[in-house]
């Protein structure tokens, strides 16, 4: 009888410990989420940026291209 109280006692104290394990986990994979999330709004903010410079200097370029019509 007194082994079987220690042995739940000990099964409860594991079961607790993995709980409040599975706990941080799930904070952790929040936060790790909204990591993800941020980095991945940066890398679309970057290549967002980068096409419209490249749009820029091409539109730039061809404006350099062509002859001036202006008055005569």
């Amino acid at each position: 009888m007194k082994y079987t109280i220690i042995l739940c006692i000990f099964s409860l104290s594991i079961a607790i410990k993995d709980l409040f394990a599975a706990q941080g986990n799930d904070e952790r994979s929040k936060r790790d989420q909204e990591l993800y999330r941020e980095l991945a709004q940066a890398d679309r903010k970057f290549w967002n940026d980068l096409l419209e410079r490249e749009r820029k200097q091409k539109e730039e370029r061809q404006r350099a291209e062509k002859p001036d019509l202006g008055p005569k």
